[in-house]
């Protein structure tokens, strides 16, 4: 029997041009795999995501699990963060400075955008984790107050109530619920968004989850894309997780040792020799290498260098008419190199060292 696809995922980075974003895979979730199997559907990896395909149309439109299709995003390159539009300065190696990034994970569902965007996209995704058992302090303190813990498609997964005396804290414990993105509301007021990770594992990068819809979902998905309508009908859409490339400042260091570049320039052309970003060299009377070349404006980041080409020039000798001298191509600036002042999160200094 042929197969039919009921939807697919597909991950986009600018940074990487027009082809796939290669840093970024996925992998069924255990959980994942069993609803899969229970409703006859079957998931393809492909470079840029993947897509899940059912042999029996009829039997997956009966899909009726509250939980969703949820997806581990592995992530092979160390350098992501630092050549993707996010906020570092929120996330830190250790809790002392923000949220710490190894108690985070990037999250993203199809439940905010009808038009199959996965929300929010990578710059805002990160989730703090939580064990099955966790307290949550609160900014004041409550007396008797109603507690409930509801699921990303707003249905209550645990109510209770604090004690009369007054409490600074909610402890909860969880052990019923399984993995996935929760909220934890105090009298109807949210004080945590979290993603309940029940059970001790290696950390994951990430997680893209689809709520694929049926009769028991689709109803409660008001502004999402549910790929099974509340009357079992198929609609195949397509769903996309999008990260932006990171605009640095970059800053050429360049070192010579038997020639003087301060009057030398740094000019930078895009296809059909159009105007690129501006660079000055900051230190043109220097005697003694290295000379700094810095852009007037940051320059998003690539893996390919196609936006722009970026050269050093000779300047054109006295007396002489014409484009100028030697011309000596300047490498792209790369993620490991990121430098990010506190007062500028989404930007930062890209440092390029150049030895000629």
């Amino acid at each position: 029997m042929r197969l039919s696809r009921l939807f697919g995922i597909g991950i986009v980075h600018p940074y990487f041009g027009t082809g796939p974003c290669t840093a970024l895979s996925l992998r069924p979730t255990p959980a994942c795999l069993g609803l899969m199997q229970q409703y006859g559907l079957y998931f393809q990896p492909l470079a840029d995501g993947g897509a899940v395909f059912c042999r029996d149309p009829q039997r997956a439109a009966t899909y009726a699990s509250p939980q969703p299709l949820d997806f581990t995003l592995y992530n092979s390159d160390p350098a992501l963060l630092n050549y993707s539009a996010i906020d570092q300065s929120a996330l830190s190696a250790s809790s002392g400075k923000g949220q710490a990034l190894s108690d985070t994970l990037f999250y993203a569902d199809n439940l905010g955008s009808a038009a199959g965007a996965l929300c929010p996209d990578f710059a805002d995704s990160a989730l703090v984790l939580r064990p099955s058992g966790f307290t949550v302090p609160l900014a004041a303190p409550v007396s008797a107050a109603r507690v409930a813990v509801i699921d990303a498609l707003g249905q209550p997964r645990y109510t209770g109530t604090t004690p009369e005396a007054p409490q600074a804290a909610v402890a909860l414990a969880l052990g019923a619920l399984p993995a996935g993105r929760y909220s934890v509301l105090a009298d109807d007021a949210t004080v945590l968004d979290f993603y309940l990770q029940p059970q001790p594992c290696a950390r994951s990068f990430g997680v893209l989850a689809v709520y694929p819809g049926g009769p028991l979902q689709a109803p409660l998905m008001e502004r999402g894309c549910p790929a099974i309508a509340a009357d079992g009908s198929l609609t195949d859409p397509q769903y996309t997780f999008t990260l932006a490339p990171r605009a640095t400042v970059w800053r050429y260091h360049v070192f010579s040792s038997t020639l003087q570049l301060g009057a030398w320039t740094v000019q930078a052309a895009a296809p059909g020799d159009a105007a690129g970003p501006s660079f000055v060299c900051t230190n043109p009377d220097a005697t003694a290498a290295p000379w700094i070349f810095e852009s007037q404006q940051p320059i998003a980041m690539a893996a390919f260098p196609d936006a722009y080409r970026i050269t050093l020039n000779k300047p054109v000798a006295a007396g002489r008419k014409g484009r100028g001298g030697q011309k000596i191509a300047l490498p792209y600036a790369r993620g490991a190199s990121l430098v990010q002042p506190g007062a500028d999160p989404l930007g930062g200094t890209s440092d390029i060292f150049v030895y000629l």
